[in-house]
C-alpha cells in the first residue's frame, strides 16, 4: 500500500490525465504557478482549478476523479499535516 507521503510526492506527469489537463496544470504565468506535484494539486480547491486558464468543469471533474482514485481530493491542504508538503514545495517554488 502506498502511503500519503508517497502519493504527495508523485508528479502530475505520473497521473493518468488528459493532455489538456496536464498542460493546464503545468501552465505558469504571472498569476498562476505551475502545478507539478500531487501535493500542490490537493492544495487547490475546485474553484482554483476552474480559475486556471484553459481549464473548465470537465477538467475539474477529471481532477476530482483521478484524486478520488488515489483516496485524495481537492482542498486537502488545510487537513494534511504541513510536514507532508515541506519536502515537495522547496523544489517547485
Amino acid at each position: 500500500m502506498v502511503g500519503l507521503s508517497e502519493l504527495l510526492r508523485m508528479e502530475v506527469s505520473e497521473l493518468e490525465i488528459s493532455v489538456r489537463l496536464f498542460n493546464g496544470l503545468n501552465h505558469g504565468d504571472e498569476f498562476y504557478s505551475p502545478i507539478r506535484t500531487v501535493a500542490q494539486l490537493v492544495r487547490l480547491t475546485r474553484a482554483d482549478v476552474l480559475r486556471r486558464p484553459n481549464l473548465g468543469r470537465i477538467s475539474a471533474d477529471e481532477v476530482e476523479r483521478v484524486l478520488g482514485a488515489l483516496g485524495l481530493r481537492l482542498g486537502l491542504g488545510d487537513e494534511v499535516d504541513t510536514q507532508d508538503f515541506e519536502f515537495i514545495t522547496e523544489d517547485y517554488t
